[in-house]
């Protein structure tokens, strides 16, 4: 429903970003297609709707939501998302050998190493 956020002041549109619910039909309705919705490639790629943009325009990750498949990270064209690697706990954890250890491969392993690299390789390195 919208809320009138629109106000027009010497000729000009304004939106009142604290009024606005983006319901969109703003967008809908301009004749002249002033009012375009931007939205981060990382948050569009996110098909678990984990990441959102705060009101400073700063990405916030939900880690609860966030399955770690690592689309954000591959569309992001600033190289602003890093995948935080953990290879080097496993590297200390195999010289350990007071505790058993165990590992499997994540389905992301396509995204990370790319659709060549099989998983017998992987157990094989």
């Amino acid at each position: 429903m919208p809320q009138k956020s629109i106000s027009v002041i010497q000729n000009r549109a304004y939106i009142d970003q604290n009024s606005c619910i983006e319901c969109g039909k703003c967008a809908r309705s301009c004749p002249y297609n002033a009012i375009v919705e931007i939205t981060r490639p990382c948050e569009r790629a996110c098909a678990v709707k984990a990441i959102k943009v705060d009101d400073s325009r700063k990405a916030i990750l939900d880690l609860g939501k966030c399955v770690s498949c690592g689309h954000c990270v591959s569309v992001c064209p600033f190289g602003a998302i890093t995948d935080l690697s953990q290879i080097c706990k496993v590297i200390n954890s195999l010289y350990q050998p007071t505790q058993p250890l165990g590992a499997i491969i994540a389905p992301s392993i396509a995204g990370q190493f790319g659709p060549k690299v099989s998983p017998g390789q992987i157990k094989s390195a």
